[in-house]
């Protein structure tokens, strides 16, 4: 108690500030009291931001602000100069809000899985690898993989078509597909992903697709929407 009675008549002293080799020390952290800052104009979407550009919102001058790629969910408009207290201004905060996402990496039933793939997931007609991952995926029932051999490259299964015949399958160790993971202005990118299955006694058995890109997927969309902004904001500078 007198050790923390001590500490709080210390603390609400005045600090002692010193100067050693030229440089300024104090005895204590002192927090500094900035400049507030205005709340930045937040909106969903690409065109949000480009719209509020078009519509001159706060008069913002393309020679003093940049546009700021930040990552494939976030893009922000931003004063160039920093204030005294090195804060930077954000005019505009464009953030891709949170539809859900398609689990990488996790075994799921067949529902699940085939629902993921129809939401959060590109499907055009022409797409050959979406069709063909829809197609091992509802046609599979109740301890249909009798065997696998994976070896790391492929998966070899057997699905037992009926009572007496069973039919080898390869499934393809890789599929190319187009999840939705960025803003929907710029084309989705496509990445490699590992398509796998798993047996599970008595029933369906599971299926789970795995990033196989190492992220790559990005990079691309980072410059794909710096890409479109330059076009859309070609006054100002875009940074990704």
């Amino acid at each position: 108690m007198i050790k923390e009675a001590i500490d709080r008549v210390l603390s609400l002293s005045k600090p002692t500030v010193e100067t050693y080799e030229g440089r300024l020390y104090a005895d204590r952290t002192l927090i500094p009291i900035k400049d507030p800052l205005d709340s930045a104009e937040s909106v969903s979407t690409l065109t949000g931001l480009v719209d509020l550009i078009a519509a001159k919102f706060n008069n913002l001058n393309p020679e003093q602000c940049f546009i700021h790629v930040e990552s494939p969910k976030r893009v922000t408009l931003s004063e160039l100069l920093c204030d005294k207290w090195g804060q930077r201004q954000i005019h505009i905060d464009a953030s891709l809000p949170d539809y859900g996402r398609f689990q990488f990496g996790q075994y799921m039933e067949q529902e699940s899985f085939m629902i993921g793939l129809q939401t959060f997931f590109v499907n055009e007609p022409d797409d050959q690898d979406m069709k063909y991952v829809l197609g091992i995926a509802g046609k599979l029932k109740a301890e249909q993989v009798q065997q696998s051999d994976d070896d790391g490259v492929s998966q070899n299964v057997v699905l037992r078509t009926g009572v007496v015949l069973a039919q080898n399958t390869t499934i393809k160790r890789t599929v190319k597909l187009r999840p939705y993971r960025t803003f929907r202005e710029i084309q989705q990118q496509q990445s490699d992903l590992v398509f796998r299955l798993r047996n599970r006694k008595d029933e369906v058995p599971a299926l789970a697709l795995h990033i196989a890109d190492g992220e790559m997927w990005q990079h691309e969309a980072m410059q794909s929407i710096k890409t479109y902004l330059q076009g859309k904001c070609p006054d100002f500078k875009v940074i990704a």
